[in-house]
């Protein structure tokens, strides 16, 4: 039997390993966002598990910013990070587990499924080419990624009223870009 193998050393990646001795035994944590005392969200890899009734247990899910928010609540598992499914998902109000048998030997767990920053550059970059639109940047994040603010319309006409949509505020919302893609 291989070991199973997680990481989540890439765009979003966010999980720490706290044990992972076989497939029915398998415990994490969320950590917390960066230069923040909070945390919610979780995005990690697992390799080596095709076949495996795998049984993964977040410790700290009760620690978290929102921990109601893991009421009703189902992880979502993809193997090309493009189509995402639910799995079986259940809280007893400490830790967070999550239960499914992948049919292959790689496979993404999330939060909700991720818009990565690639994602976000490609829409920045496509939203700069539709009529009365730009792209401003109005500051840094503590990581040192830029901040884009997009504006839409003619902003001359004072008359028109000013709609304003916030997405990725914090790092465990880059699920809120998906409405904004759909909106633009």
């Amino acid at each position: 039997m291989s070991l199973i193998k997680i990481s989540a050393a890439f765009d979003g990646g966010n999980i720490e390993v706290i044990e992972a001795e076989g497939p029915q035994n398998i415990q994490l944590n969320i950590r917390k966002d960066t230069k923040a005392d909070f945390m919610q969200w979780f995005y990690f890899r697992m390799q080596e598990v095709q076949g495996m009734d795998l049984k993964i247990d977040i410790l700290n899910a009760s620690e978290c910013s929102y921990p109601e928010g893991w009421e009703d609540y189902q992880a979502v598992v993809s193997y090309d990070r493009i189509t995402w499914f639910r799995v079986p998902t259940s809280y007893d109000g400490k830790k967070l587990s999550i239960e499914f048998l992948p049919e292959f030997n790689s496979v993404f767990v999330a939060y909700f499924a991720p818009y990565t920053h690639d994602q976000h550059l490609n829409l920045i970059s496509s939203v700069q080419m539709m009529p009365y639109a730009f792209v401003e940047h109005i500051g840094k994040t503590v990581e040192g990624r830029d901040i884009d603010m997009i504006v839409l319309g003619d902003d001359a006409d004072e008359e028109k009223k000013k709609v304003w949509m916030i997405a990725r505020q914090h790092p465990g919302e880059s699920m809120a870009e998906w409405f904004v893609e759909g909106f633009l």
